[in-house]
């Protein structure tokens, strides 16, 4: 039995080891095999894994200090949440949580 395998590295390498392969399997009614090696930050032809996570983290670290001081766990909502837990435990409205969770 006559296999065939290319290895390609390269864009430019895939047609002609496509064109092989494809011939081969015409000819011999084998498989044929196409190793494609490629990097595997490239997400896109413009991006890479590494480039998005950068964006992600600007966008996020952007996010937080934007944040008003309200909201989440910290600040004057979470300290209103406090105080009021000790006076019966009623369910505050930034958190919908119970104070005692706080």
């Amino acid at each position: 039995m006559a296999h065939m395998a290319k290895l390609v590295n390269a864009t430019a390498e895939f047609a002609p080891a496509l064109q092989r392969a494809l011939a081969h399997t015409r000819a011999t009614q084998l498989p044929a095999l196409i190793e494609l090696r490629y990097d595997g930050n490239l997400i896109t032809p413009n991006a890479t894994l590494d480039s998005i996570r950068q964006s992600a983290e600007a966008a996020r670290q952007a996010f937080i200090g934007k944040r008003p001081a309200g909201r989440g766990r910290g600040g004057k909502c979470a300290q209103q949440a406090k105080t009021r837990a000790r006076s019966g435990g009623r369910m505050h409205r930034c958190s919908l949580l119970p104070y005692s969770a706080f």
